[in-house]
């Protein structure tokens, strides 16, 4: 009897995930922070801030802390919780990507509504080192994923794979998913197909010194103290 010879090599992941996933529990924090999003999301710059990452009218998304920084999400009383448990973690990635000992500022935040055929479009984020993706509400199945792009896309243009299956990558993200990943991440959201409201809530995150952000700390641009305490 012939035994067929094992040719097979072992696969060397020799760099650390870029894309991190958790799990927080938002029941008790969604209904104290619904008014605060429908208040968001009917600001008057919802309607006329649209991005063109955005299908429209299916889509709502809010960056209203460029006007009105109290109905940016991370800035909510309700949302301490959240922010203290995400704190520890968002310290662990830092260390992940080399920026040992960083503190932790919040630029932005927002939240994105997406009924059935909406969709956010392929997009970054510009100047930003951590995003922070939050599902406070999603089936994870009809109403749509986030999908990430293979960031070694332009060096396989050369290889015989289907783009769409191998270039894109499906997480799934149902209800109390959380994700932290890099802001050069080129990402999209899936299209809600079956209806519903699927409801994220996002932080843009830079690291900074703590000299830094006690410096530009104010009251009209809070720096999230509570990820630091």
């Amino acid at each position: 009897m012939i035994i067929a010879e094992d040719y097979s090599g072992e696969g060397l992941h020799l760099w650390h995930p870029y894309v991190f996933k958790y799990e927080f529990d938002f029941s008790d924090i969604l209904p104290k922070i619904r008014p605060t999003y429908e208040a968001a999301l009917n600001h008057w710059a919802a309607k006329t801030d649209q991005t063109k990452v955005e299908t429209i009218p299916n889509s709502t998304t809010s960056r209203v802390g460029r006007y009105e920084y109290t109905l940016e999400p991370h800035n909510q009383e309700c949302m301490q919780p959240f922010n203290n448990w995400l704190g520890s973690r968002i310290s662990w990635v830092w260390d992940q990507f080399g920026y040992l000992g960083a503190e932790s500022e919040i630029s932005q935040s927002w939240f994105n509504r997406h009924e059935k055929g909406g969709q956010t479009k392929e997009h970054t984020h510009n100047c930003i080192e951590l995003v922070v993706a939050s599902y406070l509400q999603n089936d994870g199945e009809g109403q749509g994923n986030i999908e990430i792009k293979d960031p070694l896309e332009y060096h396989k243009t050369g290889y015989p794979y289907d783009a769409e299956k191998e270039v894109w990558k499906e997480i799934k993200c149902p209800t109390n998913t959380v994700l932290i990943f890099p802001g050069w991440v080129n990402h999209r959201s899936q299209v809600n197909k079956v209806g519903g409201e699927r409801m994220v809530m996002t932080y843009n995150i830079n690291a900074v010194s703590y000299t830094h952000l006690r410096a530009h700390e104010t009251k009209a641009n809070l720096v999230c103290r509570l990820l630091l305490e």
